[in-house]
């Protein structure tokens, strides 16, 4: 009837290609050589016309009309038993593959389709598929398939079965009929409504439902919307009266089109010789005569008449096989009471579900365009879906999938660069692109460093080549009178580059003009300083314990020697005072003297030469040994420590810190996202103060190697910069620089490319996984530590120089100065005593003798 359209495709003309198979498949099955009576006639439908072809004697009637023609003819064919195949347009409700036949049944129509709500679940199982988690339902109201897909939508919502698509219809008419339809929009509006949508938008699918012969008109629509081309996910869901080749050549009009995110669903088993190959078996016959004739191309047989096609030839096989033996000329009559019945029919319909293998033709086949360089474009198919209860992807599909780490749905989506020279824009920052030569084009010769190596991984996964080039100024980028760039962002503007391979920091102003890959690294903003030269204590070796700790240790050894003197003195137990009961005596153990001499070389760990004896003087010594081996250990590994400590007090250890004071200067470098920080008039009070401060000084620093030598040639600066590449600065100078972090919150660092980008996606969800897994960290530990000459895991043995040691020879001179003082002291001491002890005995002399006396005085001289 009229839901088709021959002018798509001529059935009469298409079996004609497949007669002398037919022909062929007679002479194997019948060795007599006995022809047949096996035509096909096409009608169009008449009520009168079944009945007719009864009489003639047909015993298979296929039926391409709507549903309520189908639904008559059924009727008829199961009243006499004779075989019905409907492939109805639309589909129609509560009908299926393989009716069951009961008792009030006992034969049934075979329909062509898959249930209503099955081919619904199939477009649900698709968004599910693609993680749509909104979509839009285009529909011409004239498909049963939207009532069916909102209430499954609003079933899952109800039972909360998150995540979950949700589907936002949207009616339109196209103008195929005469009178515009009453609350019906026009599809360009629709369009032109969704083409100007902003960033945010709902959603990126888009589901196109109609029952139309020809889907030109809305494709030459879309076509009209360039962002609704790359931007969005089509399908069509309905089953198309079109060839596919007709499909092909309207998408492959423009390079644009042809690049389409675009899919339809098949509701027949071949396409492509791959789905011959794939899944052939299971269907043996149709499969080598396909093969044989048409190299199982069915692009330019539409759906139903490739049905239609595949039934004949079915329907001729089965009959040669079983049909032939037991086939009479029974006339069948529709206006005859009883009904006659066709004796055969129930074995003919039950050999051709055999035959066809109907599982088969449950499922629904999903085909993606997929535009490949220098080749057509072509549809592949992608899964095969049986309504909600299967769902499997491909071979091809899997490995799209793998590839483009989404759904593997679509086969448009970026996964390759199929070897395309890309031509990359950078900056010459250590350790992220490090070069030594550089031609005069600003292509960099052999380049290093985490970004090239970086781009090797991405190389391989992505089939691409690559050149590097140094951006213009070798600045990252900054607008100048808010509305160009310089730097590598205004070079990748200008279409220098396809895409800019630096560490940029992602910042809501240059998010505005270019679409970034990643992120693939984290970045917060620090300070660099020199580290304060601080000069070497002489008596350092005093330093782990202070200045109280040491008198009190001082007062413990003098109060300990007076008490080991007053225990021996006062202790009955003591030697001296046991007397002639001890055999051997000390006077030493009473005096004071020794007692104290006996606490110093106590706490000195040295050896004693008079041991008490009392067990109350013992106890006190035995404490003090105790108090002298715990100090001796807490500053023996105290000293250790100390002496191995790196404790580097920078001036500054905060912004405000920098901001609130005048001596330190700070530093930015220009063409940086921290320069765009803190020249934000929106910026903190920190911030505001701290850009015054440099923009005062008159600095023009562009790279942050220009800013380390500045502040290594003068310690009074302090550069404000990225965390990664300060901390670099500061492994390669760790023994002059060091970095304070600023809390100021955590950055992203990504890749940068020109918006609408095919590749975009794809790439910055490797970039992803590469920081995930761990990739990017083994590359910055390799890049970062490569210079650290300050690494905590030396093994070297540095040894203590005499500046280190000089406190210990300062200490050991006074004291051989205190000795010989001493030694002074004790000669003249001793001379003095001498002097006064001679005297007297003089004096005595000269009482009896004046010679003596002489003599005494002379004596004395000598």
């Amino acid at each position: 009837d009229e839901s088709y359209d021959p002018t798509q495709y001529d059935v009469i003309s298409g079996l004609a290609r497949f007669q002398h198979a037919i022909e062929a498949n007679q002479d194997i099955h019948d060795k007599s050589k006995v022809s047949y009576n096996l035509s096909v006639v096409v009608r169009q439908f008449s009520h009168d016309l079944i009945c007719t072809l009864f009489a003639d004697g047909f015993r298979v009637i296929i039926s391409l009309t709507n549903c309520e023609t189908a639904r008559y003819i059924e009727m008829l064919t199961n009243r006499h038993h004779v075989l019905h195949l409907a492939i109805p347009k639309p589909f129609c409700e509560d009908v299926g593959y393989n009716p069951p036949v009961d008792e009030d049944t006992p034969f049934a129509t075979i329909w062509m389709q898959p249930r209503t709500k099955q081919a619904a679940d199939v477009i649900y199982t698709l968004a599910q598929m693609d993680y749509a988690l909104r979509a839009y339902v285009f529909s011409d109201t004239t498909s049963g398939l939207l009532d069916h897909l909102l209430h499954r939508s609003t079933q899952v919502t109800l039972a909360r079965e998150f995540p979950s698509p949700i589907f936002s219809p949207l009616a339109y008419d196209i103008d195929r009929e005469q009178h515009k339809r009453q609350g019906m929009v026009i599809l360009d509006k629709v369009l032109s409504h969704l083409a100007s949508e902003n960033e945010s938008r709902a959603s990126s699918h888009a589901f196109l439902l109609t029952t139309a012969t020809s889907v030109e008109v809305e494709l030459e629509k879309i076509a009209n919307h360039s962002k609704l081309m790359t931007e969005y996910f089509w399908i069509l869901g309905e089953r198309l009266d079109m060839s596919v080749s007709v499909l092909l050549r309207i998408l492959s009009a423009t390079e644009e089109r042809s690049m389409m995110n675009f899919g339809f669903l098949r509701y027949t088993p071949f396409l492509n010789p791959e789905d011959c190959a794939e899944f052939g078996f299971l269907l043996p016959w149709i499969n080598v005569t396909f093969t044989k004739e048409i190299g199982c191309n069915f692009l330019d047989i539409p759906d139903r008449a490739s049905a239609i096609i595949q039934s004949v030839l079915v329907l001729y096989r089965i009959y040669l096989e079983y049909m032939r033996v037991v086939e009479n000329p029974q006339v069948v009559q529709c206006d005859v009471r009883p009904y006659p019945v066709y004796a055969h029919g129930s074995m003919f319909r039950s050999n051709f579900l055999l035959g066809m293998n109907i599982r088969v033709w449950e499922t629904v086949t999903f085909y993606s365009l997929e535009k490949l360089p220098n080749r057509p474009a072509r549809f592949r198919a992608t899964a095969r879906i049986n309504g909600s209860a299967t769902r499997a992807l491909t071979q091809f599909g899997k490995f799209l999938k793998h590839r483009t780490m989404g759904s593997g749905l679509f086969a448009n989506r970026f996964w390759s660069f199929h070897g395309r020279m890309l031509k990359l824009g950078t900056v010459i920052e250590d350790p992220m692109v490090m070069c030594n030569e550089i031609r005069e084009d600003g292509m960099l010769v052999n380049a290093s460093g985490m970004i090239v190596d970086l781009l090797d991984i991405l190389k391989e996964r992505f089939d691409f080549r690559y050149e590097i080039y140094s951006s213009s100024d070798g600045m990252y980028g900054d607008m100048i009178n808010d509305i160009h760039w310089n730097g590598l962002i205004g070079d990748l503007l200008n279409k220098k580059f396809d895409f800019a391979a630096a560490a940029i920091t992602v910042t809501k102003s240059r998010s505005k003009v270019v679409q970034y890959l990643g992120p693939f690294m984290e970045e917060k903003t620090s300070i660099l300083m020199v580290i304060p030269t601080s000069p070497w204590g002489l008596f350092r070796m005093l330093q782990p314990f202070k200045l109280d700790v040491w008198l009190l240790l001082a007062t413990c050894v003098i109060l300990v020697g007076c008490l080991l003197y007053y225990m021996n003195r006062r202790s009955p137990l003591s030697a001296h005072n046991q007397g002639s009961q001890m055999e051997r005596t000390n006077d030493g153990e009473v005096s004071f003297s020794e007692n104290l001499w006996c606490s110093i070389k106590s706490f000195l760990s040295q050896g004693l030469e008079v041991y008490p004896v009392a067990s109350s003087a013992r106890t006190i010594l035995l404490s003090f040994w105790l108090l002298a081996l715990l100090t001796r250990i807490f500053w023996q590994a105290d000293m250790t420590a100390h002496l191995t400590r790196k404790s580097n007090k920078l001036p500054i250890n905060s912004l405000e810190e920098l901001a609130a004071q005048d001596e330190i200067r700070p530093l930015l470098i220009k063409g940086t996202a921290t320069y765009q920080m803190f020249k934000d008039p929106a910026a903190g009070e920190a911030h505001r103060r701290v850009y015054q401060k440099y923009v005062e000084q008159h600095s023009n620093v562009t790279s942050l190697s220009q800013a380390v030598k500045m502040i290594l040639n003068n310690s009074k600066y302090a550069v404000i910069g990225g965390h990664h590449s300060l901390s670099y600065a500061t492994a390669v100078h760790c023994l002059e620089l060091d970095w304070v972090s600023d809390d100021g919150g955590n950055y992203h660092l990504g890749f940068a490319a020109l918006p609408g980008q095919r590749y975009t996606e794809a790439v910055s969800l490797y970039l992803s996984k590469l920081k995930e897994t761990g990739v990017i960290d083994r590359l910055r530990n390799k890049w970062w530590f490569t210079m650290n000459k300050c690494s905590v895991h030396e093994t070297e043995y540095h040894s203590l120089g005499i500046q280190r040691s000089a406190g210990a020879l300062i200490i050991l001179t006074a004291f051989v100065a205190l000795s010989l003082l001493s030694l002074l002291v004790e000669m003249a001491w001793n001379h003095l005593a001498r002097t006064r002890k001679t005297a007297p005995e003089c004096d005595q002399r000269s009482a009896v003798d004046e010679k003596g006396d002489y003599e005494c005085q002379e004596s004395e001289v000598e």
